[in-house]
C-alpha cells in the first residue's frame, strides 16, 4: 500500500505547539534553534502565545512550517521513508517542497517569513468566509453577482465536498453572505484580515515568485501534488510558479486527494500541528487509512504502520461485526449528554446529521442494500468520534465510552487508527 505525507496550512496552530517536540527530539531542538536564528526571535517562546503571538500571520506561518518539517525529520529518524507522493494544503505545500529537498530549510524559513509579510501588506479591508450547504455553481454565481471593480469576492478554498471558503473585500463578503443565506447556505466569517488565495494577492504573488527563484530551488526527491492545479511535479524550474500561484488561486484539496487515491495511495500521514487534514481525509475518503504525527503522543501507531508491523491478517468485515459497531455507535450517540451549548444550525450539522447517517447506514446493512467493508467500518467510527467531539467530549473520554459500548477487541484491531493499543 502506497503512502503519502501531507502537510497542513494556516489554521492548524495552537498554543504551545512544538514544545513537546523540542523537549523530546534532538533534531527538533536543532531545527527550531536554526529557525529562531533566521527569524530573529525565539520561535518556541512565540508559540507559547503569552502575548497573542499566534494571532499574527507573520508568526503563525513560520511556526507551522517549522513544526511540519520537524515532524518529517522525526519520522525519517525511524528509518528512511520513501513515500509515493507529498502534498500540502496552501502553506503546507512549501513544507512539502522543503521535505522533498527542493529548498533548503534555512531558505524556506526566510521565504515563509516573506510570504506571510507580503500577504499581510496587500489589502487593508480583506477577509475570508466559510460556506456550507451549497454547490460550486451557486457559490460562484453569487461571487460574480456581488463583485465590482473596487470590491470583489471569489472562491479561495475547496476544503471538502461540502465546505468552501471565500476570500475578498469585507464589504463584498457581507453581501455574498446575505445572498448565500437566502439560498439556504450557511456562512461564517473567519477572524482573519488577509484575503488569501484571491486576485487581491497579486502583488504578493509576483514578489514571492521572484524570491523563490532567487533561492535556487532544486529537483524534489519525491513527487508533489500542486494544491492549485493538481499537477504532479518534481523539477526545480516549476517550483517558483507553483508555490506563488496558490496565493492568487483556489486551493482545491478534494482534487489533490482524488489525484493521490487514483495513484493507489492507501496510507495518508499528516505531519504538523493538529489533525485537520487527517480528519478531512477520514470523513471524505473512508476507503483509505489516515493518521497524523504532530508530537510524541502519536509516535507509537504511526511508527508501527510505517515499519510494517501493523499489517492486519484479515481486513474482511463480517455483517455481524458491522452491525455490532453501528449499534455501539448509536448507543454512544444517543446516550451521551451534550456538554456544550450549540446553535440550532450547528446542532443539525455536527450532531443530528451524523446520527442520521449512522441510522441510514444501519438500515441499509440490515436490508441488504450495502455490503459490510473496512471502508464502512471506518466511516461509522469517524462519524461517531466527530459527533462526540461536537458534544464537548475530549479524546480520552470519547475513546473510553466508545470502547465500553463496543466491547469487541476483534473490531478494534481492524481500526487501530481509532482504537490505539
Amino acid at each position: 500500500m502506497g503512502t503519502a505525507f501531507v502537510f497542513p496550512g494556516q489554521g492548524s496552530q495552537y498554543e504551545g505547539m512544538g514544545k513537546e517536540l523540542y523537549e523530546r527530539y534532538e533534531i527538533a531542538r536543532r531545527l527550531y534553534d536554526e529557525a529562531s536564528e533566521v527569524l530573529g526571535y525565539d520561535l518556541i517562546k512565540a508559540c507559547e502565545n503569552k502575548r497573542d503571538e499566534l494571532d499574527s500571520t507573520i508568526i503563525v506561518q513560520p511556526a507551522i512550517l517549522v513544526h511540519s518539517v520537524v515532524c518529517w525529520h522525526v519520522v525519517q529518524s525511524w528509518g528512511e521513508q520513501k513515500p509515493e507522493c507529498l502534498a500540502g494544503h496552501s502553506l503546507g505545500e512549501l513544507s512539502a517542497v522543503v521535505c522533498a529537498q527542493g529548498l533548503s530549510f534555512s531558505k524556506a524559513v526566510e521565504l515563509v517569513k516573506l510570504r506571510a509579510t507580503l500577504m499581510s501588506e496587500c489589502v487593508d479591508d480583506g477577509g475570508m468566509m466559510v460556506v456550507f450547504g451549497l454547490g460550486e455553481k451557486e457559490i460562484r454565481s453569487v461571487c460574480e453577482s456581488v463583485s465590482t471593480e473596487t470590491h470583489s469576492v471569489e472562491v479561495a478554498n475547496h476544503n471538502t465536498r461540502e465546505q468552501w471558503v471565500l476570500s475578498g473585500h469585507r464589504r463584498a463578503l457581507v453581501q455574498a453572505a446575505e445572498r448565500l443565506e437566502d439560498q439556504h447556505g450557511v456562512t461564517k466569517m473567519l477572524q482573519v484580515s488577509v484575503p488569501a488565495h484571491s486576485k487581491l494577492m497579486q502583488p504578493a504573488r509576483e514578489a514571492f515568485e521572484k524570491a523563490v527563484k532567487s533561492s535556487n530551488p532544486a529537483k524534489c526527491q519525491y513527487p508533489i501534488v500542486s494544491c492549485a492545479t493538481g499537477e504532479v511535479y518534481q523539477e526545480a524550474d516549476v517550483i517558483p510558479n507553483l508555490l506563488s500561484m496558490q496565493l492568487t488561486e483556489c486551493v482545491n484539496w478534494p482534487m489533490v486527494m482524488e489525484k493521490l487515491t487514483h495513484q493507489g495511495v492507501q496510507n495518508f500521514i499528516e505531519l504538523g500541528p493538529k489533525q485537520v487534514l487527517r480528519d478531512v481525509i477520514r470523513l471524505e475518503f473512508p476507503q483509505v487509512r489516515a493518521l497524523s504525527f504532530g508530537g510524541p503522543e502519536d509516535e507509537g501507531l504511526v511508527q508501527r504502520i510505517l515499519q510494517g508491523n501493523n499489517q492486519r491478517a484479515d481486513e474482511t468485515v463480517s455483517k455481524n461485526e458491522m452491525l455490532l459497531l453501528l449499534q455501539a455507535c448509536l448507543r454512544v450517540a444517543v446516550g451521551t449528554p451534550l456538554k456544550k451549548a450549540k446553535s440550532t444550525v450547528s446542532f443539525e450539522q455536527t450532531i443530528r446529521a451524523p446520527y442520521r447517517r449512522l441510522v441510514t447506514q444501519l438500515n441499509a446493512l440490515r436490508e441488504g442494500r450495502e455490503e459490510p467493508s473496512l471502508s464502512q467500518l471506518r466511516q461509522a467510527a469517524e462519524q461517531t468520534f466527530r459527533l462526540l467531539r461536537a458534544k464537548g467530549l475530549g479524546k480520552e473520554e470519547s475513546l473510553k465510552l466508545f470502547r465500553q459500548a463496543l466491547s469487541n477487541r476483534s473490531i478494534e484491531l481492524k481500526l487501530p487508527e481509532y482504537f490505539p493499543s
